[in-house]
């Protein structure tokens, strides 16, 4: 492993079983974040009696903001349906700073982040499912179309998004400048549940799915939809997670319960151009906004890591093993990079003794939760 430290900043009990952390992208507000989680109740006589209530599931949304204060403490707390999900539009939409929410009761919930820095609901829609299963619709994951680095950060008027369904459908939303959801295409796209859909930020007309099915599959939703513009089987397992570059045209990244990141070349689909053996079902990866070349994943059962991509995206050699974080005692699903560069970070922990500076290039913030434990952890990366 190259040489990396990391450090546990804050630790914080949920208290409901977590599966999601997103940093806010865009300033003044990038000291935000938020963390969702994912709590089921049972019916008091479910399994025994047919007409017992159904089992509920229901969440919360964390807001917080890293400041001077030695303590984490959320500032906002918001009851909703269990959240499967959370993505925020990495560019202002009409000046509005937009969190997108999947829920387990098929919605898909936007809210603006104030200026008072708390969320506010504007707008939502249902997630239909195929309309002849009897099984209950989840809504599963859900991805931006507005991530090119051309027009990262920068306003937009309109956005697509994208969410992924447990009936194996992916559904394409349009949100418009009056902050209105409208859905424009729905496809059955896999077998079983569509785990992840995600826009190919080069070319938000593409789309990529992955199912427990074990398939990844492309769309133009241009088309009819009725054929995917691929379908690759390399994966031994569900295919649970997808992320386009945003900085490095056709460059790809998969995460699958079969334990193995597979990095991928959009022009050769058939097979990919590196994998590396991960500790656990690859659930979340997340390219890192500063470098373009290392990726954060949430192993499940096997932690949290940061994988070096630099020398594999090069064709000088192999993804490796950068950093890895192991302070969870249950099944690692949510991770994100924060969007703050190290020499500010150093201004808020001032108190914090990092690593020596001569021998790491970059410092950053990193948001990690666990699920059966319940706990949120921050944490500064080092490499």
């Amino acid at each position: 492993m190259a040489t990396s430290a990391v450090t546990t900043l804050f630790e914080w009990d949920t208290i409901q079983s977590a599966d999601s952390t997103e940093w806010c992208p865009l300033a003044p507000f990038q000291t935000i974040f938020v963390c969702a989680t994912y709590q089921i109740e049972k019916g008091e006589n479910e399994g025994s009696d047919a007409s017992a209530p159904p089992t509920s599931r229901h969440g919360r949304i964390y807001v917080f903001e890293i400041s001077l204060s030695s303590k984490l403490e959320p500032h906002q707390v918001l009851e909703l349906p269990a959240v499967l999900d959370m993505k925020w539009a990495q560019s202002h939409i009409c000046g509005k700073i937009i969190l997108g929410v999947v829920t387990a009761t098929a919605k898909l919930l936007i809210f603006e982040l104030k200026e008072d820095k708390t969320l506010e609901q504007i707008s939502e829609a249902d997630v239909q499912g195929n309309g002849t299963s009897s099984k209950e619709v989840l809504a599963l994951s859900l991805d931006w179309s507005c991530a090119k680095p051309s027009i990262d950060k920068s306003e937009v008027k309109e956005a697509s998004v994208v969410v992924s369904d447990s009936h194996g459908g992916a559904n394409v939303f349009h949100l418009s400048d009056k902050f209105e959801l409208m859905l424009l295409k729905r496809w059955q796209g896999h077998e079983y549940e569509a785990w992840i859909a995600a826009f190919n930020y080069w070319e938000p007309s593409l789309v990529f799915s992955g199912g427990d099915d074990c398939t990844m599959k492309g769309w133009d939703i241009r088309t009819r939809l009725d054929t995917p513009t691929f379908v690759n089987r390399s994966h031994d397992a569900g295919v649970t997670s997808i992320h386009s570059n945003p900085f490095i045209e056709n460059i790809l990244v998969s995460g699958s319960y079969d334990e193995f990141l597979r990095i991928w070349d959009l022009r050769k689909m058939k097979s990919p151009l590196y994998t590396c053996k991960m500790s656990g079902g690859v659930w979340r990866v997340k390219w890192n906004p500063f470098t373009f070349d290392s990726i954060l994943t949430a192993c499940m059962h096997g932690g949290f890591h940061v994988v070096d991509c630099k020398n594999a995206l090069k064709g000088t050699g192999e993804p490796n093993l950068l950093a890895s974080y192991n302070n969870h005692d249950s099944i690692a699903y949510g991770a994100d990079w924060s969007h703050l560069d190290g020499e500010f970070i150093k201004t808020i922990f001032t108190k914090v003794k990092f690593g020596q500076s001569s021998k790491f290039e970059y410092l950053s913030l990193v948001s990690t939760c666990s699920f059966y434990d319940h706990k949120l952890c921050v944490s500064a990366f080092q490499f």
